[in-house]
């Protein structure tokens, strides 16, 4: 039996080959591979198998199997309709009230993010990985957990849908063009501005996207 530690690994690490597209749309799933792959009891691993099927991740099909999601454009759509309007809440927020600390986190991850870009091999992964810190750092400077926790659940849907356009489009610079400006309206407390930059980046990204949303 799998202790709660290990179990959480579990769904992790199968969150992650999803959304990372290491595990297909369509992909069929052993539950008795799954046990054996990651050493964990039936019970844990179907509770893990559920959890992903609530974030649409996983089908659980009763005689078929399970099988890895198809990306649901339509919900791709809403969702970034609502991040839209919270990631602008979030630029508000966290301009208003990030910490110092916080603050110099924020920078730490863009320079790193920035000195990453000029180099010559860039993975996806590290490039993904990079970002979702930064925004991982900014959601958390909100002061709001129930915002910082919405908007972590929304990214792992969007984000699934970014790493499959990611393996083909070579030009992914434009995701992270939008970061400097974002972070100088924070350390200036230019809430207003934060506020609109954050929507901006967004409606950049879905420009971007618009050959595969529309």
């Amino acid at each position: 039996m799998a202790n709660p530690k290990s179990k959480d690994k579990v769904y992790e690490n199968l969150q992650y080959r999803i959304i990372t597209n290491s595990l297909k749309p369509g992909d069929m799933l052993n539950e008795k591979d799954l046990v054996e792959h990651y050493k964990i009891g039936r019970t844990p691993l179907r509770e893990v198998l559920l959890q992903l099927q609530t974030e649409n991740l996983l089908q659980i099909i009763p005689r078929v199997g399970i099988i890895v999601a198809q990306i649901d454009i339509q919900e791709i759509k809403d969702i970034i309709e609502m991040r839209r309007e919270l990631e602008g809440l979030a630029g508000q927020l966290a301009a208003e009230r990030v910490t110092g600390e916080q603050l110099e986190e924020l920078k730490k991850i863009y320079q790193k993010l920035k000195k990453y870009l000029a180099s010559e091999n860039q993975d996806i992964e590290k490039l993904a990985q990079y970002d979702q810190n930064f925004h991982d750092k900014l959601y958390e400077a909100t002061q709001n957990k129930t915002l910082k926790s919405t908007l972590l659940s929304l990214n792992r849907t969007t984000s699934r849908f970014w790493y499959h356009i990611a393996f083909q489009n070579s030009d992914l610079s434009y995701q992270f063009e939008d970061l400097e400006t974002i972070l100088e309206y924070v350390e200036n407390r230019d809430a207003t501005n934060a506020r609109k930059a954050l929507r901006n980046h967004l409606d950049r990204v879905v420009t971007k996207m618009k050959n595969y949303l529309f």
